[in-house]
């Protein structure tokens, strides 16, 4: 099966014996789209399926799930496990919707809980 795929990486490290080495390697896609109808002729649904099992049932699965599957047109915020490097204060729950043009904020899905 191939695809067109955009997501995000959201990774932690942890230093052993002075070496630096991944400690939570997380992806999050955000579109599916097949090479002949590209990403803006995609419709709503249609994606590649989900991992369902996780290793070692799955020789190549993860881990672990993830808890939400959200593909567009899902566009609420990844909430990153640290604090913004400027303000040095968490995102609120509340700028972490997306409700739709022109709707309160208060009436959207609640923010993504990854950790």
């Amino acid at each position: 099966m191939q695809w067109w795929e955009g997501g995000l990486y959201e990774n932690q490290y942890i230093k052993e014996n002075g070496v630096w080495r991944i400690w939570k390697l997380k992806y999050f896609p955000f579109w599916h789209a097949s090479f002949e109808k590209g990403w803006a002729n995609k419709e709503i649904g249609e994606f590649v399926p989900f991992d369902t099992k996780t290793f070692p049932e799955d020789p190549t699965g993860p881990d672990e799930l993830g808890e939400h599957v959200m593909l567009w047109p899902d566009t609420r915020v990844i909430p990153f496990h640290y604090k913004h490097p400027v303000t040095g204060e968490y995102v609120k729950e509340e700028d972490l919707r997306a409700p739709g043009f022109g709707e309160d904020p208060a009436n959207s899905l609640p923010a993504l809980k990854l950790f």
